[in-house]
């Protein structure tokens, strides 16, 4: 890459996240699991990737194409957020009802930092004071990437570093598997809108099944913009998660011999994939709220948060099931051969019938985190919205705990990557400022 490559580079990156903290592109010098994962998948997808990370700013894998190779941007926060809402999903010991709480939380504090990418900063820091007020004395926080990088190695860990990464390079997906996937009866046009259809027919009542079905009718008429339950968007999402999935289990065996860990359980790295496409889509419906709250009307006719569910669903479906048909795992495995790639027998055992009870389980605990979702759509056109009060509550808890301290001052990170201003967001930074690392401790006075 030269020099003018790079800049331009770091300029789109810009675009999308605003200043972030750092832009640093990937070397390929120490042998890493990350550096493992992205070389299986550009000879899987038969391309050429710069790998940029990024900290800081607006969260987001995403590529940039344009030129001979493809531009992956790796933001450490998705990966962050990914991982709490993980954890917020899967882990056990949380009723329904603190579950939906810390997800609404999670939720308002998203909205807040995409709140801020669009210019309204005073909104932000009502929705910011929401979601610490939701989460009560519970104290709640995305996990650090430096902690991430010390899990054990397991298909959780694997899942929540590159199932997103693997999704972004499998958008551009070519060669050998590229000319595979489009021979794949279960991710034809045909089978993807009876799955879309199944799935509206299962979750809504008739009214609502009839609205959406003339929405993606349209949609496919090219009267209304795509949507994600648009059968060719699906078809391009289905790939990428398909594509994801084969490149970690390739990536497994090198990643165990350099960094230690057991058998892979192709099961339990589905389940974790499963998890991990809810929080991504937790994380767009977030920013779609944004949106929303800046163009409401938009809703009515478009119903982006209904179709975003119906279209995860789906994804869900596809994924497991065309992994889980025998000719499907034929025509992997003997494409994978014919590029040189062994370690794949997995395939051959999976059925999705070993993942019924973790989806049933799925399915009871994203009813507690969808209400969590409702309630933090409702606040942002509630008369709370406006309510002065609820801001300088929140800048007294700031005042007197640490804990709300630091956690203010990382939104505080967030809206200086956005070049956010206002008195509001000035006096939060000063009440926030005696918590930074450079200041006296005020315990050892």
């Amino acid at each position: 890459m030269t020099d003018f490559d790079r800049l331009v580079t770091e300029a789109s990156i810009r675009a999308r996240v605003g200043e972030p903290d750092a832009i640093d592109p990937m070397g390929r010098e120490v042998e890493t699991p990350l550096k493992i994962f992205v070389e299986i998948a550009e000879r899987a997808s038969d391309q050429r990737i710069d790998l940029f990370w990024v900290d800081g700013g607006i969260p987001g894998h995403f590529a940039l194409r344009g030129g001979e190779r493809l531009t992956v941007v790796f933001h450490s926060r998705q990966v962050e957020l990914c991982a709490h809402l993980g954890t917020i999903t899967i882990d056990g010991g949380w009723d329904d009802k603190l579950r939906s709480e810390l997800f609404e939380g999670a939720a308002l504090r998203m909205i807040a930092e995409f709140l801020l990418q669009r210019g309204y900063v005073d909104q932000a820091l009502q929705t910011l004071a929401r979601s610490r007020q939701v989460q009560g004395g519970f104290f709640f926080v995305e996990p650090r990437i430096d902690d991430l990088e010390h899990l054990p190695l397991d298909e959780r860990y694997l899942v929540e570093w590159f199932f997103g990464l693997g999704h972004e390079i499998g958008h551009a997906v070519g060669g050998e598997l590229g000319r595979t996937f489009r021979r794949i009866e279960g991710l034809s046009p045909e089978r993807i809108s009876q799955v879309i259809e199944a799935v509206i027919d299962r979750r809504f009542t008739v009214d609502a099944r009839d609205k959406l079905t003339d929405l993606l009718g349209r949609v496919e008429a090219g009267e209304l913009p795509l949507s994600h339950a648009s059968p060719s968007v699906l078809r391009g999402e289905a790939t990428a998660d398909l594509f994801s999935v084969l490149c970690l289990c390739r990536a497994w065996e090198p990643i165990r011999a350099a960094s230690g860990g057991d058998e892979l359980r192709l099961d339990v790295l589905l389940a974790e994939a499963v998890v991990s496409m809810g929080s991504v889509m937790a994380i767009e419906q977030c920013r779609m709220l944004a949106d929303w709250f800046h163009g409401m009307h938009r809703e009515l006719e478009l119903q982006p948060l209904m179709l975003a569910g119906v279209a995860l669903q789906a994804r869900m479906n596809l994924l497991l099931h065309t992994l889980a048909d025998d000719s499907t795992q034929d025509l992997l495995t003997r494409a994978l051969l014919r590029a040189g790639f062994g370690g794949l027998d997995t395939l051959r055992t999976f059925r999705v019938e070993e993942l019924a009870g973790f989806l049933e389980t799925l399915e009871v605990r994203s009813e507690a985190l969808s209400t969590g979702m409702v309630r933090a759509r409702t606040f942002l056109s509630s008369p709370e919205m406006r309510d002065v009060e609820l801001f300088t509550g929140y800048l007294e808890e700031v005042a007197r705990d640490a804990t709300r301290g630091l956690d203010a001052l990382r939104f505080l990170g967030v809206a200086r990557s956005q070049g956010s201003a206002s008195p509001e967001l000035a006096l939060l930074a000063e009440v926030a400022g005696r918590w930074a690392p450079e200041a006296p401790n005020p315990a050892l006075k």
